[in-house]
């Protein structure tokens, strides 16, 4: 939202956008660059997660279009208990790792190998970039 918009039209044009997604509001234009590692880019990085999981799958004998499904489908109902909103990330993390169990050893790759430092670089280069193409 600018100054040049009143309440009304920024209403309007917030209905408008809410039928074809989920919108969010700025103070500040600007913001705007902060914005696309997480939702401009990150489907570009979603992709590359889903094929490391298929390419892995192909890797133990599971047919890759079955191995598309299964990451898809685990994908959305992720998304869907995330959209929830009644637990965080990192406790729905935790209400799939069992203690002892397999989850929780695949975690610690992803921790020792520092997925969420990756994911920050990531981000924060592609917003460094937007800035940098203006």
């Amino acid at each position: 939202k600018n100054a040049a918009a009143t309440q009304e039209q920024l209403d309007a044009v917030r209905a408008l956008f809410d039928t074809m997604g989920a919108t969010a509001v700025f103070d500040e234009e600007s913001m705007l660059n902060e914005v696309i590692p997480y939702a401009g880019s990150a489907p570009a990085y979603l992709y590359a997660y889903a094929d490391a999981f298929v390419q892995s799958a192909k890797q133990h004998g599971i047919d890759e279009d079955d191995a598309l499904t299964l990451i898809c489908q685990t994908m959305i109902g992720s998304a869907k208990m995330l959209l929830r909103r009644d637990k965080t990330p990192a406790e729905l993390i935790r209400a799939v790792c069992s203690p002892g169990g397999t989850t929780i050893e695949g975690m610690k790759v992803l921790e020792d190998r520092d997925l969420y430092g990756i994911v920050s670089e990531a981000c924060d280069k592609c917003i460094k970039r937007a800035y940098e193409l203006g």
